[in-house]
């Protein structure tokens, strides 16, 4: 069976675009990690699998149409409570619905137990050199250094005491019902005593 030019094309274009997004989904976490990790790529704001790993991790790239970039591998505690927010929040964006609106619906779905509060250990690795996020509510796109976040239920960020100084790592509210401890994974310089 002989293909036109044209198709032959357009199939090559989207193998290439499908290859370059495992590949950069890779970069969410460290490669003894994201080397035996399951990989979903988007679609129109719906994720699905595009190849099965075996660790329990699965690594994909959180994007919108303002810049952000994010590499993410999430172990199975962050698939459970984490990811339906992540694919939730994609899915409104690209339908143009305000950031407001979003965390709103959010919250309703988690007063109505749809949306869950994350098992002790859930976490992400952001760990791309490549990291952008934009911030909706002020409107702006920052780069973002290499990261994990281990997410828990909304606390108050004083009962911590993190405030992403004094070598500490930081602590927010990042959706109405889930709070994140931010930890920066620059690599420490030991020295010998």
């Amino acid at each position: 069976m002989k293909f036109p030019l044209l198709t032959l094309l357009l199939i090559s274009t989207k193998l290439f675009a499908y290859t370059g997004e495992i590949q950069d989904a890779r970069e969410g976490a460290p490669a003894h990690i994201s080397a035996k990790a399951s990989i979903m790529t988007c679609n129109d704001g719906k994720f699905a699998v595009a190849e099965q790993g075996e660790n329990g991790f699965v690594c994909l790239v959180l994007r919108d149409e303002q810049g952000r970039f994010e590499p993410s591998c999430l172990n199975r505690a962050a698939m459970t409570a984490i990811f339906p927010v992540f694919e939730y929040q994609t899915q409104m964006l690209s339908k143009g619905i305000h950031i407001e609106q979003i965390y709103k619906k959010i919250e309703e779905k988690y007063q109505s137990g749809e949306f869950l509060t994350p098992e002790a250990g859930a976490l992400v690795y952001m760990m791309s050199p490549r990291n952008k996020f934009y911030d909706h509510f002020n409107q702006r796109l920052m780069e973002v250094k290499p990261h994990i976040m281990l997410y828990t239920p909304r606390l108050d960020p004083a009962q911590l005491g993190l405030n992403n100084k004094d070598g500490l790592p930081g602590y927010y509210n990042e959706y109405p019902h889930l709070g994140v401890v931010h930890i920066q994974t620059t690599p420490v310089q030991l020295t010998k005593q």
